[in-house]
């Protein structure tokens, strides 16, 4: 299991690993890097996208955040337990 430390430095890494708008989407729906944590819509008004448009890159951003983390052999529950 990782530290809280290190969760943090490798969620910042995984991110970076995402595509155009995804890190932005997903830091801003789920509070990250200070942010407050936002709804679709506020998330939508803030960079200029429809609230559909959001759900849609969130649900990419997080597919593909779950297909990083299994590639270095970890889950969500594994980083949270």
């Amino acid at each position: 299991m990782l530290q809280d430390d290190d969760i943090a430095q490798s969620i910042d890494q995984w991110l970076s690993e995402l595509t155009e708008k995804q890190p932005e989407v997903v830091i801003r729906r789920f509070g990250l890097r200070g942010h407050e944590s936002s709804t679709l819509e506020d998330v939508g008004l803030e960079i200029g996208l429809t609230r559909e448009r959001v759900r849609q890159i969130q649900v990419e951003g997080l597919k593909r955040l779950r297909e990083i983390l299994e590639k270095n052999g970890l889950s969500s529950e594994s980083l949270f337990q």
